[in-house]
């Protein structure tokens, strides 16, 4: 649309697309004449910005171990001017350029090191630029623990016929599983039983049950375990016992004792 001072005016710019052949995008001049002549002006730049609605990569929900590192990948839409990029974290902006932790990676992926717990949660690659800003798809990260022994077993010595107990104490996000077993042969089943504190029992314990015990912790991050030395001490028994005997006067007398 021409105004009356001879500017320009074009109601809405559009870009070169799939669907649109044509584009307001170029290089424009005015040109002025009258009866005398016609003078031209110099020539204008027009670059229709545009932000596509599309990221190539969108960043996925992850789980990471407390320490280690993550990486969250953005592909951003297609823009003119190529679009900055962002990311939020629970919907505030995240201070790349002060934080010693957090950076751009590649340029759109977002690199956390050494991950903590405060890390945890929402996350959003966002992309502006004069056309506007596009947000990703939201990202959970959630951050565990790995297990860790608080209370391992320790080297026993107890009685044949008494109760044995191995403590197994531990931490960790989520709460780990803990599994019992043996270095050589099988838990005596019948005489076992775990304690709510993940503490072994063996009930009335017998020679058989000497060895080597191992407590296993896992959960969705990593493994430990911890060990121990089982020794069964039996009382000293009498197999065969000496028997009143009758022998002749100056004879020699014999008792036999095992």
């Amino acid at each position: 649309m021409l105004l009356p001072d001879g500017s320009l005016f074009l109601l809405s710019a559009t870009q070169r697309s799939k669907e649109r052949k044509d584009s307001d995008a170029g290089v424009y001049w005015c040109v002025a004449r009258n009866a005398f002549g016609n003078a031209t002006s110099r020539n204008a730049t027009l670059e229709v910005a545009v932000l596509r609605d599309t990221f190539s990569t969108e960043p996925r929900s992850m789980r990471v171990a407390q320490g280690d590192d993550a990486l969250l990948e953005c592909g951003p839409p297609k823009g003119q001017p190529e679009p900055t990029i962002t990311w939020t974290k629970d919907g505030e902006t995240l201070d790349l350029d002060s934080s010693k932790r957090f950076r751009l990676a590649d340029g759109s992926n977002l690199a956390i090191e050494t991950v903590h717990i405060a890390d945890r949660g929402i996350y959003q690659c966002v992309a502006t630029n004069i056309a506007g800003s596009r947000e990703s798809k939201e990202a959970h990260l959630t951050v565990n623990v790995k297990p860790y022994i608080v209370a391992g077993p320790v080297d026993t010595m107890v009685l044949a016929g008494s109760a044995l107990e191995l403590a197994c104490r531990v931490g960790g996000d989520p709460l780990p599983d803990v599994m019992w077993r043996r270095e050589r042969g099988s838990m005596p089943l019948a005489r076992v039983s775990v304690l709510e504190d993940r503490t072994l029992r063996v009930h009335s314990a017998t020679p058989d049950d000497a060895g080597l015990y191992i407590c296993e912790a896992d959960n969705p991050v990593g493994t430990v375990s911890a060990s121990a030395r089982v020794v069964i001490h039996s009382l000293p028994s009498l197999s065969l016992r000496p028997r009143d005997i009758s022998v002749p006067l100056g004879r020699d007398a014999t008792w036999e004792c095992a």
